[in-house]
């Protein structure tokens, strides 16, 4: 009676760490989700600064090639 009462113990010792374990891995699986959400926003408004840049420097261009074209006719 003994054994099988310090058997079912350490099993519940066992199952005890191994919920506490379980329950690290998905904290921090939660946690990487969740940086790895912030990482996307970050990225997405970087490439929409870069696409909004990118059309500002094409009008520009187009007015310089615009305003050259003139020039030269006259």
């Amino acid at each position: 009676m003994k054994r099988l009462k310090t058997a079912l113990e350490n099993l519940d010792e066992k199952i005890s760490d191994l919920e506490e374990n379980v329950g690290l891995e998905g904290s921090t699986r939660r946690d990487a989700l969740k940086k790895q959400t912030e990482l996307m926003k970050t990225s997405q408004k970087r490439e929409a600064n870069v696409l909004a840049i990118a059309q500002k420097v094409a009008a520009r261009l187009d007015q310089t090639i615009h305003h050259v074209e003139q020039i030269l006719r006259d």
